[in-house]
C-alpha cells in the first residue's frame, strides 16, 4: 500500500516496510521529533529513506528561487549528513548507508547520464551532488520471528552429482 501524509497528523495505522521523506526534512520546525513520531510506523526490518538537498548547493538554489529560475520553497534547515545521522540517532534509528547524488539537476541527454552516473562516482567529486540521502533503520525494536530468515540460492548447471555435497 501506498500513504501520503504528514507525520503527526497521520490517521494511518499499521507499520511500513520504507518510509521516503524526499526533501521533506529541509522545511520540519523539530525534525528529531517528527522523526520520533515515525517510530510508530516502524517494524524491525523498516527501512527510513531520507533526501534533503546538500548544503554546499545552498547560495546557487537561494540566488535560483530569488532570481525566480527555481520555485521558492522557503527556508531551507540545510543539515549535513553528519547533522542528519546524530538527529537520526537522538531519534531511535541507526543510518546504514549515506550517499549524495545528483551533480546535475537538469536533464540534458547523456551529459546528465554521464556527469551524474561517471563523473560523480569519482573521488571528490560524489561530495558536489545536490541530494545527499540517507538510509536508516529503527533501533531496539524486536523483529517478528526469533529466527532469521535465509534463502540460499546455488546457480548450477551440469553439476550433476555435486549439489548434495554442496548442501
Amino acid at each position: 500500500s501506498f500513504e501520503m501524509g504528514e507525520v503527526r497528523a497521520c490517521a494511518v495505522e499499521g507499520t511500513f516496510d520504507v518510509i521516503v521523506l524526499p526533501h521533506v526534512v529541509d522545511f520540519m520546525t523539530d525534525v528529531q521529533a517528527e522523526l520520533e513520531q515515525l517510530r510508530r510506523f516502524c517494524h524491525a526490518r523498516t527501512r527510513l529513506v531520507l533526501i534533503t538537498h546538500n548544503y554546499l548547493w545552498a547560495p546557487l538554489l537561494v540566488w535560483l528561487e530569488r532570481a525566480g529560475l527555481k520555485r521558492a520553497k522557503g527556508a531551507y534547515a540545510w543539515l549535513t549528513l553528519n547533522d542528519l545521522q546524530n538527529l537520526l540517532s537522538f531519534a531511535g534509528f541507526e543510518a546504514i548507508r549515506r550517499e549524495y547524488r545528483t551533480l546535475l539537476p537538469v536533464r540534458i541527454p547523456l551529459l546528465s547520464w554521464l556527469i551524474n552516473r561517471v563523473v560523480g562516482k569519482l573521488p571528490g567529486a560524489w561530495k558536489l551532488g545536490v541530494d545527499q540521502w540517507v538510509v536508516a533503520r529503527p533501533v531496539g525494536l524486536k523483529p517478528d520471528s526469533p529466527f532469521p530468515s535465509v534463502s540460499v540460492i546455488i546457480p548450477c548447471r551440469n553439476e550433476r552429482g555435486t549439489i548434495g555435497a554442496i548442501i
